[in-house]
């Protein structure tokens, strides 16, 4: 009564300016906390293939992997890129070597070390193994055990097969893109490391023109 003269008009404005400024921020807060872990969710919906598969393909050893997206909803500029992780070994002296840790990037597809994918159907990301490429050994390169290896003495799938296990080499995929709902940037990423690859194999197909789902599904075949 000291404070407001007996008029409890003028407290009851108060306390509903105090209700409606704690409800806007209960508001706010979770808009923001919503648009942050949509963010994370979405990014759940892209998928990798479990496996990394190598094979030649005109005599020039190629990785490849699949891509997927699980959400109904299209993601806008779409990109794809690939490194390659791994130990890198140098002879300095007859009796010392030494040993570091490097990351290169992998050029993918013609679009050099991005690769602008459409996310509406299921995707292959191909890199070929040429003379640029990390992957692909050089000429002559030392093991962990000290011996020197040369490729000419070998086949290049099993030097790439003996290099990549001898460097422990991870190939780490990264993909990224706009949500056109939310306008969310989405990221996520894979990791391949040797036990996850395999090699001269193909992808199985995913997606079949409707003639032949009709007849897997036993319907009749259109005439």
């Amino acid at each position: 009564n000291n404070y407001f003269n007996s008029c409890w008009s003028q407290f009851l404005l108060v306390l509903f300016q105090v209700c409606c400024s704690i409800v806007f921020d209960a508001i706010a807060i979770g808009l923001i906390f919503q648009r942050i872990s949509r963010g994370n969710k979405r990014a759940k919906t892209i998928v990798f293939s479990d496996k990394a598969t190598i094979r030649c393909v005109r005599g020039v050893p190629c990785l490849y992997f699949r891509i997927g997206e699980l959400c109904h909803r299209d993601l806008v500029e779409a990109s794809v890129k690939a490194y390659c992780v791994m130990h890198d070994r140098q002879q300095l002296f007859s009796h010392r070597r030494t040993r570091n840790f490097v990351t290169r990037p992998l050029k993918l597809g013609m679009d050099g070390f991005v690769a602008r994918i459409l996310m509406n159907i299921p995707q292959v990301v191909a890199h070929e193994m040429d003379g640029t490429s990390p992957l692909r050994p050089p000429n002559e390169w030392i093991k962990s055990s000290g011996k020197i290896v040369r490729c000419r003495d070998m086949t290049i799938t099993e030097a790439v097969r003996e290099f990549a296990g001898d460097r422990d080499l991870e190939i780490i995929v990264v993909a990224e893109g706009t949500d056109e709902s939310t306008g969310t940037v989405i990221q996520t990423r894979h990791s391949y490391t040797y036990n996850d690859r395999v090699w001269n194999h193909e992808f199985t197909d995913c997606i079949l023109p409707a003639e032949i789902s009709n007849i897997d599904e036993g319907q009749d075949a259109p005439k």
